[in-house]
């Protein structure tokens, strides 16, 4: 047998210590307080876009049906 010695795994230090720690509490609080300002963060929220869709899953989530679109083939006439 051999001799083992147990040794404690270090605890996993979280992101934002890592960050303060190589850069300062300062400047990591200065650029989390520019993206929380973006100008994307602060858009307001609204549904997506739908115009996709085909028409049997607009039918199923309850949404208007598209209009056909009318064919090429009236300029023949």
């Amino acid at each position: 047998m051999t001799n083992l010695t147990l040794i404690r795994p270090r605890p996993p230090r979280s992101l934002i210590d890592a960050a303060i720690e190589r850069h300062g509490a300062m400047q990591v609080l200065l650029v989390a307080a520019a993206a929380l300002m973006r100008r994307a963060a602060l858009k307001p929220d609204r549904p997506p876009d739908a115009r996709g869709l085909t028409r049997h899953v607009r039918r199923d989530i309850g949404l208007d049906p598209v209009p056909e679109a009318q064919s090429w083939q009236r300029h023949l006439m």
